[in-house]
């Protein structure tokens, strides 16, 4: 027996393992009934003999959850079908036949009742749930095998019980072929884009950052970092200050070498002090923490910050497991570059700007800072230990913590619209602690009143063909704009 989770729902179900098949398999009775995200496909599902028993046009991703281990969780794509098995065993096992067995915990303590196979688990999955356990002439012809859901029996029952013979060995071929009809009106039709799969993950980072984001007196965001176990917030972290000392003493040693670089990098660091974005605090032994390891990043293609600061929320700790273990990635936020693209040339004029130092606008929660420590010296010479207050970039959720990611970038066929948009854009951000800088657009009067300092360039121009920005930056040639005219170069 096994939980298919979804959305923090459970629907039980009982599942076949299959070691002859290629893939997973779920029935459409609990794809539906769990509402699983799916994308569409064409595949071919072929048995014994090569024959093709069925088609499969919908791929699934299902959570595979113990009823007697809730915090085990299998992750897998399933391949969605009208039937599987039917009911397993073909009939129902007398009692009376396994009376001597052992005392063990078993995967489906029903196993003797025929009932419905919901899930068919096979190859693709088979390791992850297979342990090392085994039993041999369990009530004299049984094998028992050891799983993550418990122990599962093989063997004969009778001699002749039953005049019907299950067998299971399955293949799955993609295909995209399809009639000549179906070619051609697929031809003529506008295609739906495909569904993204949404991760269960996903869903709990928006509704954590639903109910945790508060702004503050001065209208600045202050988010929570979403940990897989919100109730033991980092307690299975290991000590960490020790590496983080080891890799600052490391990068510090590299950084002694190039006085210039050195120097960049204090100052960086030393900027965060000053604009209140890192606060100094004692070591602690007694509470949850995490030291986050950093270094250098040069990006010499940078029109303003050349080098920035990387904190590594993947190192380690002293058991092993990182911060980023402990949290939910979240969803991917930006746009689709290639369909913002494609909307960008419907517009006559367009203009772009950058938040800037977006990650640091947004304060996390008191309580979760002690998880974003570092270590750096002080002025007079002194290692001390340090607490980020804004969200420190890249731990896994950053992007997820930031979900109103590119609003800077309109399109219009007007320059009184754009002018307008400009500033309804300006005071919204200012009123959350974003300030917009690097502006750029394809007509200069656009942004006649951005004062020059707040452009990409000082010396702003017309941007012509041969320029480029660099994303979110999207700039055109000076319009009119005409249909068949290719878009500026870019990054």
């Amino acid at each position: 027996m096994i939980d298919s989770c979804h959305l923090g729902t459970h629907f039980r179900a009982r599942a076949l393992i299959d070691s002859g098949s290629e893939a997973t398999f779920i029935t459409e009775r609990l794809f539906k009934l769990a509402n699983l995200p799916f994308r569409s496909i064409q595949a071919q599902v072929s048995g014994l003999n090569q024959t093709v028993s069925a088609q499969s046009t919908r791929l699934c991703h299902v959570s595979i959850r113990s009823p007697t281990k809730p915090g085990l969780q299998l992750d897998t794509a399933a391949y969605v079908l009208p039937e599987l098995a039917g009911r397993l065993p073909s009939h129902s096992i007398p009692q009376d036949i396994l009376r001597d067995l052992p005392n063990l915990q078993w995967a489906d303590p029903t196993f003797l009742q025929s009932s419905q196979i919901d899930v068919l688990m096979g190859a693709d999955i088979l390791p992850s749930v297979l342990l090392s356990g085994t039993k041999t002439n369990i009530c004299g012809s049984f094998f028992g095998q050891e799983t993550i859901f418990g122990w599962v029996l093989t063997g004969p029952v009778s001699i002749s019980t039953s005049n019907r013979v299950s067998a299971f060995t399955t293949q799955v071929t993609k295909t995209n072929e399809a009639s000549l009809h179906k070619l051609l009106t697929k031809f003529w039709e506008v295609e739906d884009l495909p569904s993204k799969m949404v991760k269960e993950s996903d869903s709990v980072c928006e509704s954590n950052f639903l109910r945790t984001t508060t702004r503050d007196a001065s209208g600045k965001y202050v988010v929570t970092l979403p940990f897989c176990d919100p109730d033991h917030c980092g307690s299975e972290l290991g000590f960490s200050r020790s590496i983080a000392l080891a890799q600052f003493l490391r990068n510090e040693n590299r950084l002694r070498r190039d006085t210039p670089l050195n120097e960049q990098y204090n100052s960086v660091i030393q900027e965060y002090l000053d604009l209140g974005h890192m606060r100094e605090v004692s070591p602690t032994h007694n509470s949850p923490n995490y030291y986050l390891p950093h270094h250098a990043l040069i990006k010499h293609e940078s029109t303003t910050t050349k080098l920035r600061v990387v904190f590594n929320g993947s190192s380690p700790s002293a058991n092993g497991t990182s911060l980023n273990d402990v949290l939910h990635a979240g969803p991917v936020l930006q746009s689709d570059l290639t369909i913002q693209i494609l909307k960008w040339r419907y517009f006559k004029y367009v203009f772009s700007a950058d938040i800037t130092k977006m990650y640091r606008q947004i304060w996390v929660d008191p309580k979760h800072t002690p998880f974003q420590r570092i270590l750096f010296r002080n002025k007079e010479g002194d290692i001390r230990d340090y607490e980020m207050m804004s969200i420190a970039r890249p731990i896994s959720p950053s992007e997820c913590c930031n979900s109103w990611l590119m609003t800077s970038i309109r399109r219009s066929n007007s320059q009184q619209e754009d002018k307008l948009t400009i500033q309804e854009l300006v005071t919204a951000l200012n009123s959350a602690g974003f300030p917009l800088r690097k502006w750029t657009s394809n007509y200069k009067r656009v942004l006649k009143d951005i004062p020059n300092e707040h452009l990409l360039h000082a010396e702003f121009l017309n941007i012509d063909a041969e320029s480029t920005a660099k994303n979110p930056a999207f700039a055109g040639e000076q319009p009119p704009m005409s249909s068949t005219s290719c878009p500026q170069k870019y990054p």
